[in-house]
């Protein structure tokens, strides 16, 4: 997993604010109801279990 920031801190605050989810398979935000501690959901996308809520995408450093 790479922990090069992808996120931008506007992007990061919208989705904190309205509980997106962001899958690291997609690299985009997926999934409308992921709490910010979300950890291994499941993308509606490509179904992989690779979504994770905001705040733990900011722990993950994938913001910056």
């Amino acid at each position: 997993m790479s922990t090069q920031p992808q996120i931008t801190i506007e992007e990061f605050e919208e989705a904190r604010d309205s509980d997106q989810g962001y899958c690291l398979v997609c690299k985009d935000w997926t999934h409308d109801s992921a709490e910010p501690d979300a950890r291994n959901y499941e993308c509606p996308v490509c179904e992989k279990r690779q979504v994770f809520g905001a705040e733990e995408c900011l722990l993950l450093g994938l913001v910056g």
